[in-house]
């Protein structure tokens, strides 16, 4: 974790250059994590890291890192979650800028004016949030940050501890995904993570009392049934950073645009991509759409990739013929120009 925060400022991990022009990003294939990188700039840094992380680069193209120690997924993503809070979140800014020049300058002596320029925030407000992490005035002397490594540890550790559990992330992952739903939908789709339904109501209380997802109405499954609460992600205050529900579409047409560049060589024109944030934009819940056709996308990229084995080809064929049943994989027309707003997603 401290080499990742050591490695840029705050700065270069701001919410634009996150949703444009990402250092990498996470993706999983297969039952393997695989990083990618995104800029040349990453890539060089990553070949740095490959015996630190204990990557193994993949011969594939794009360019590509297996992930193989499971804390160096777990830094890694305890990493891109202080990325989404930084965003937001002035002390989060502070502590990252502190620890990145004292992995530089050293752990000691510390130039206020300095964390004040990387983090992007005034001298006074700076000085204010780290008396108040570092609860001691006599870590700050003058225009100084005497503070050594244990303090600053302490004070990322406690940033660490208000990142989101792996079960909230699987829970908002459904809700951003769904137009409305229960705990007990919640609970269906969560079965095979062995989450109970009385685990999953605590864990959707947490986040509603966090004020990241809001109850929109009762509905019951019955005419007699019992009335249950249907609950949605309250973009006014994004669980994963976003300042603007604007924001979080903008970054998932980026991974649209990606995922179609990487797997299938298409390449939005300016106009097509115009066309397509525009249908998004002006359609209800569209980023939740766009987020839930992601999700489908990779999901039958994944089969289309296990469908190659030729044993596994060659019960199927075996299948259709004795049982007449056939796998059928949909087949992809790119949207144009001319049908994109004549047959919009929504």
């Amino acid at each position: 974790m401290m080499t990742l925060l050591a490695l840029h400022p705050p700065l270069a991990w701001s919410e634009d250059r996150f949703i444009h022009s990402p250092l990498y990003r996470i993706e999983e294939f297969d039952e393997r994590l695989l990083l990618f990188p995104s800029r040349s700039e990453a890539e060089i840094i990553l070949e740095n890291l490959i015996r630190l992380l204990g990557l193994q680069k993949q011969k594939t193209s794009p360019t590509s890192y297996l992930i193989q120690k499971n804390e160096v997924f777990k830094a890694l993503r305890n990493f891109l979650w202080i990325v989404r809070k930084s965003w937001r979140n002035e002390t989060v800014r502070v502590i990252w800028s502190t620890l990145y020049i004292a992995s530089a300058k050293g752990w000691e002596n510390i130039p206020l004016d300095m964390i004040a320029e990387v983090s992007g925030i005034d001298h006074a407000k700076c000085r204010e949030i780290l008396m108040r992490v570092l609860d001691s005035e006599k870590l700050i002397d003058g225009g100084v940050v005497r503070a050594g490594s244990r303090h600053l540890v302490e004070a990322l550790e406690l940033i660490l501890r208000s990142i989101p559990t792996w079960s909230e992330e699987l829970v908002m992952s459904i809700l951003c995904t769904e137009i409305y739903v229960s705990v007990e939908d919640i609970y269906v789709k969560m079965r095979p993570y062995g989450l109970s339904i009385a685990a999953i109501y605590k864990i959707v209380q947490r986040l509603k009392k966090a004020d990241h997802i809001a109850r929109v109405r009762y509905s019951r499954r019955r005419p007699q049934g019992p009335m249950r609460e249907v609950f949605s992600p309250n973009c006014r205050n994004c669980f994963y950073g976003y300042s603007s529900q604007e924001k979080c579409l903008q970054h998932l047409l980026v991974e649209l645009e990606t995922y179609f560049k990487e797997n299938y060589g298409k390449t939005f024109s300016i106009e097509e991509r115009m066309t397509l944030y525009k249908s998004l934009r002006m359609a209800p819940f569209g980023p939740r759409m766009l987020r839930k056709l992601l999700t489908t996308l990779r999901l039958v990229k994944n089969v289309e990739q296990l469908v190659k084995d030729e044993r596994l080809a060659g019960l199927l064929r075996k299948l259709d013929e004795l049982c007449g049943v056939k796998l059928i994989l949909p087949s992809f027309e790119f949207r144009t120009i001319n049908n994109i707003g004549q047959n919009p997603l929504m």
